[in-house]
Parts: structure tokens; C-alpha cells; sequence
């Protein structure tokens, strides 16, 4: 999926071919984003996202996520474990619940 960026420093574009100059607004994809917004030997962003449209799986995923009062034990380590959260093994449900953001 396309993400529509803007520019806010001027470079030169060596995919496209063409100087992209501050304000300029395209679209690009994510592999491309990446590089552009700051994963590039200069270690500077020249654009910023402006629209991001979700991928079918992450709508997918938003849609199947269950409240957290539902989830169990488990389902809320693992949630917390993929957010980088700590907790203590002794931690209770409500506990668990009462560190999700």
C-alpha cells in the first residue's frame, strides 16, 4: 500500500530520477518511506507521512481484538511481552489489565 508523504528537506531522488523540494507531497512505499524518513547512510529524514492506509491484515487484527476484561492470563502477558511492558509473574488479571496503555 502506497503511504502519501511530504517533504521537508529538499533531495535528490535517486529512485524517481527527479529533485523532490520541501513541501512537494507523493506517494511512496513503506521500504521506501523508511529509508527516506531517516534509515539512510545520511541518518536524516527528508519527508514525513501525511495518510497511512492500513494494511487488510492490521484491519483484520483490530477488528478480531478482544476487550481486555476478556482476555486471559496468558493473552495479556503476551500482549504486554510484545509492547516491551514488564510485569511481575505474580501479577493478577487486573493487574495485568491495569498496565495495558
Amino acid at each position: 500500500m502506497p503511504i502519501l508523504v511530504r517533504v521537508i528537506e529538499d533531495f535528490r531522488d535517486k529512485e524517481a530520477g527527479i529533485q523532490r523540494s520541501t513541501g512537494e507531497e507523493f506517494e511512496t512505499s513503506k521500504g521506501r518511506f523508511a529509508v527516506l524518513a531517516g534509515a539512510n547512510p545520511y541518518r536524516r529524514a527528508f519527508v514525513e507521512m501525511l495518510q497511512d492506509t492500513p494494511d487488510d491484515d492490521v484491519v483484520e487484527e483490530a477488528e478480531d481484538a478482544k476487550p481486555l476484561e476478556a482476555q486471559t492470563v496468558a493473552e495479556l502477558k503476551a500482549s504486554l511481552d510484545e509492547k516491551g511492558i514488564e510485569y511481575s509473574n505474580r501479577a493478577t488479571k487486573a493487574d495485568l489489565i491495569d498496565l495495558h496503555p
